[in-house]
């Protein structure tokens, strides 16, 4: 809204122009216009009695200051506060509370908030503080949330630092109520605490919508450092943060990782970087039990590295044969996976799907570097523990991704196929990957029981394309004869095509050979010997570079 002041003589005035915050400098008879502006009613602590030395119990005059607070005012907070006791944000909208200062939870019970919000609040912004708890790691302490059934929106937390407490920051309506709208930012999270079921998050966000968790940090969270459950359409976006040491002091080789979505739909992980992370960077998952799906969830220019123990790096699917309900329609596109083996020896792969369908693995980097045992897969695409139908894994995309290790020694694909999808009817394709000092780009194993080894691919609904080396002893060779050797290729099928070139010949014009896969058999290339000579400088053995690839029917759909 606008004013229009008039201004009778030269003015430089010490007081702004009635109704607004302007102050003017203008010559007389001038006509200007003002812009209302609301002024904030600014309190502090130590208007209610507050002492501010971090030795006094300043929780009531805290309580009785933030109960002051009405539509428009800010609780400015700069001295050191300590307090035994939540402090309740009850049916407030439009308020501030921010600062220097520090508030240290000290002798508060378990389930304690340092802010607590409570009832209907709306426009609630907190920034600038320290925020630290008990450092118990036995309690639920949090410092910023609230209990369901509440009715919270439109929240702000930024630039806060928290740490030595069991929940950071908890956007909570898992048993009801509702929270809707938010952005917790800039962040700092160090040393939360907890191990068990309710304590050990950084950021929690429970049937939470539209909310936005970007450029915090999080350094040692003992449980979770970012958890996504129960949100059904929530369109939630967790982005750009950074994830340091996550269960460094209590890592024991569990599935407990840094970041989660559970239980959850169209959810967008994007930009996120994970250093030195033990038990996991990344799970997404349904649960049965709680009757939800995971779906929609885009996981896209991520960066994790360096593994801090044995685990895989991403989890997806649940623990568990899945009945009615679903991990579906997950993209992992375009991030960055990099391992140093000096530091953690002997690391599985980095992705591993239980079960799922609709699952696309596209454009990622593989790096694995200071190899010095075996190298295993980078992709574990199904486990036959956690499957027994068709129906629980299928369209599965890899596409497209490059690896590089520096690895002498393994025996692993880089991609490895479970025994349920390699020998049953659902689709899935593995199509244009690049994978460096990887013994074979796909290999199929029983992972229900892996002493079982390889077992053979029939599942006609797969797609292939990728290269292999491929050694043929032809003994005695005849001129011009035409003669035909079966070589084995796992995956190839009578409908594969097949293409290649000679590593070493003397006579190395591709026109020598034909390649094709043999017509009544699968895992069987056929090499035609075509105008070789037998003069004894040709080898009786002959290393061949074949690209094997399905043709894919018109009319199927790709994902």
């Amino acid at each position: 809204m606008a004013t229009t002041v008039k201004i009778s003589q030269l003015v430089a005035a010490t007081d702004p122009i009635p109704g607004t915050s302007l102050i003017p400098v203008v010559e007389s008879g001038t006509t200007v216009k003002a812009t209302l502006q609301q002024v904030r009613n600014v309190i502090t602590p130590e208007d209610y009695g507050a002492v501010g030395n971090g030795v006094a119990n300043d929780t009531v005059a805290l309580q009785a200051a933030l109960t002051a607070l009405s539509a428009g005012d800010t609780l400015e907070m700069n001295g050191n506060y300590r307090v035994n006791a939540s402090l309740t944000i009850t049916n407030k909208s439009r308020i501030r509370i921010t600062g220097k200062g520090r508030v240290f939870l000290s002798s508060a019970p378990s389930g304690a908030y340092i802010f607590q919000l409570v009832g209907t609040c709306d426009d609630i912004e907190i920034d600038g503080l320290t925020l630290v708890g008990d450092n118990d790691a036995s309690y639920t302490q949090t410092a910023i949330g609230s209990d369901s059934n509440q009715t919270i929106s439109n929240t702000r937390f930024h630039d806060l630092n928290i740490s030595n407490i069991n929940v950071g920051i908890a956007h909570n309506a898992n048993l009801g109520g509702s929270w809707a709208k938010g952005f917790t930012y800039a962040n700092s999270f160090k040393n939360i605490l907890g191990t068990v079921s309710g304590s050990g998050y950084g950021i929690l966000m429970a049937k939470a919508t539209q909310i936005t968790a970007t450029d915090n940090v999080f350094d040692n969270c003992g449980r979770h450092s970012i958890y996504q459950g129960s949100g059904n359409n929530c369109n939630n976006v967790i982005a750009n943060n950074v994830i340091i040491n996550h269960r460094s002091t209590v890592g024991d080789g569990s599935f407990r990782a840094a970041a989660v979505i559970a239980r959850s739909s169209d959810v967008t992980f994007t930009g996120n970087k994970f250093y030195n992370c033990y038990d996991c960077c990344l799970e997404i998952s349904h649960v049965t039990s709680d009757s939800s799906n995971c779906t929609n969830v885009l996981v896209e220019g991520n960066t994790f590295t360096n593994r801090g123990n044995a685990v895989h790096t991403i989890l997806i699917g649940e623990q568990a044969i899945p009945t009615s309900y679903s991990t579906n329609r997950i993209t992992i596109r375009n991030n960055t996976f990099d391992d140093d083996l000096s530091v953690t020896a002997a690391l599985p792969p980095n992705i591993y799907l239980l079960n799922g369908t609709d699952i696309y693995i596209e454009g990622n980097t593989f790096i694995r570097r200071n190899v010095t045992t075996s190298l295993s897969s980078a992709m574990l695409i199904g486990d036959d523990t956690y499957l027994d139908a068709n129906s629980q894994i299928g369209n599965i995309s890899i596409r497209n991704n490059n690896a590089f290790a520096d690895a002498t020694t393994g025996t692993n694909g880089f991609v490895n196929i479970c025994e349920q999808l390699a020998t049953g009817n659902s689709y899935y394709w593995v199509k244009d990957n690049i994978a460096q000092n990887w013994l074979k780009t796909i290999t199929w194993e029983n992972t229900d029981d892996p002493s079982t080894g390889a077992v053979t691919p029939t599942n006609v609904n797969s797609f292939f394309k990728f290269r292999i080396n491929v050694t043929y002893d032809f003994g005695s060779i005849s001129a011009n004869s035409g003669a035909v050797y079966a070589a084995d290729v796992d995956g190839c099928k009578p409908t594969t095509t097949v293409w290649g070139r000679p590593v070493y010949s003397t006579n190395p014009s591709n026109q020598s050979y034909t390649f094709y896969a043999k017509d009544d058999a699968v895992n069987a290339v056929i090499i035609q010997v075509v105008n070789v000579s037998t003069s004894p400088s040709d080898p009786d053995s002959q290393t061949f570079v074949l690209t094997l690839e399905d043709i894919e029917p018109y009319s199927l759909p790709v994902p």
